[in-house]
C-alpha cells in the first residue's frame, strides 16, 4: 500500500492545473515544515485532494523546461496541459470544488 503525502500532491496537481497562486504554494511549502498558516485556496485544493486520494502521475521537465508527466495508458510522457484534457471529469470537479 502506497502512504499518499496528500501536501505533496496538493502541490504537484497544482503545478498541472495552475489553481494557487504564489503566495497560496508558499503558505504549503510552511505547513508542510510544521507551520499552521495556510490559505483558504491552498487548503480547499489540500481538503480535494485529500478527499479524491489524487496522487501524481511521474513527472518531469524535458529540456525546453515543460512539464511532462507519465502517461501509462500510452506508455509516453505527455505535456502536463494535456493532462487537463485527458481528465476532464478531474477538471470539472477541482473547478467546482474550489467554487465551491
Amino acid at each position: 500500500m502506497e502512504v499518499i503525502n496528500y501536501e505533496n500532491s496538493t502541490l504537484a496537481l497544482d503545478s498541472i492545473y495552475n489553481v494557487l497562486s504564489w503566495y497560496d504554494r508558499v503558505s504549503l511549502h510552511t505547513y508542510m515544515q510544521g507551520k499552521t498558516l495556510v490559505t483558504q485556496k491552498a487548503t480547499k485544493l489540500l481538503k480535494f485532494v485529500k478527499k479524491t486520494e489524487w496522487y501524481s502521475p511521474k513527472m518531469r521537465y524535458n529540456q525546453n523546461n515543460m512539464l511532462e508527466y507519465y502517461d501509462a495508458k500510452t506508455e509516453n510522457w505527455l505535456l502536463a496541459s494535456q493532462y487537463i484534457k485527458n481528465h476532464p471529469r478531474l477538471t470539472t470537479q477541482i473547478q467546482e470544488y474550489l467554487n465551491h
